[in-house]
């Protein structure tokens, strides 16, 4: 066999198989395309979702600020409103304490004029005796 019949035997054998190959690099190539304009599209998608998560993240920290700074002023009236209750609670006590004491003098008073009224009771009728005794002594 010559050199020009053993070229085109292996030429023969070879390339069938040469073409076989040529076709299915161009099929994957497709698929790399396809798959790199998938992973494009998914970069494009990944990347808006990112920018999303972002503007939540923002919109959270001012909500947040805005939650801490109810927090601070709720805190500041609640104290401020403790202040009130106890000054209106010592205010109460000092005046139940003053009404009280009046209450206690007004029945000191009540007290000593049931006792002015016995003992003006018992007078004259010591006195009313006096006088029938005088009568009787003078009679």
């Amino acid at each position: 066999m010559d050199v020009k019949q053993i070229t085109e035997a292996v030429a023969k054998a070879l390339i069938p198989e040469i073409s076989k190959l040529g076709s299915r690099m161009d099929r994957m190539e497709g698929r790399m395309e396809e798959m790199s304009s998938r992973l494009t599209d998914m970069n494009g998608r990944i990347s808006d979702m990112n920018g999303r998560m972002l503007g939540l993240e923002q919109q959270m920290t001012y909500i947040n600020q805005r939650l801490d700074d109810t927090n601070n002023r709720i805190d500041k009236f609640r104290e401020e409103l403790t202040l009130q209750i106890d000054g209106v609670r010592e205010e109460l006590s000092q005046q139940i304490g003053e009404t009280n004491k009046r209450i206690d003098r007004l029945y000191e008073v009540i007290v000593r004029r049931e006792e002015h009224k016995s003992l003006d009771r018992r007078v004259l009728g010591l006195e009313k005796k006096v006088r029938e005794i005088e009568e009787k002594i003078a009679a």
